[in-house]
């Protein structure tokens, strides 16, 4: 009974929300944070992170976090950062 009123609570919340407005604000770009082991020399990693890219949906835009983000921005012509900073790119 718990999971059927729930249900019908986001069926009704679902409902109310006017899907025909205008969105006015242009939506932000949708990005993709792609974590390996790049930049570090090794072939395989870098061949899934080919594949990754090429995987990518149009309009997706990948930001790659590599041991050597410099190298991987000029290999890929992708955003780069650095997997070992936390701090943002």
């Amino acid at each position: 009974m718990f999971y059927i009123s729930n249900a019908k609570q986001c069926y009704l919340q679902l409902n109310s929300i006017k899907l025909t407005e205008k969105i006015t604000e242009p939506m932000s770009p949708t990005r993709a944070v792609l974590c390996g082991y790049y930049g570090m020399g090794n072939a395989g990693d870098e061949a899934l992170l080919v594949s990754l890219l090429q995987m990518l949906p149009p309009g997706v835009e990948p930001i790659v976090l590599s041991g050597n983000p410099q190298a991987t921005k000029e290999s890929y012509g992708v955003a780069s950062c650095d997997r070992n900073l936390l701090l943002p790119c």
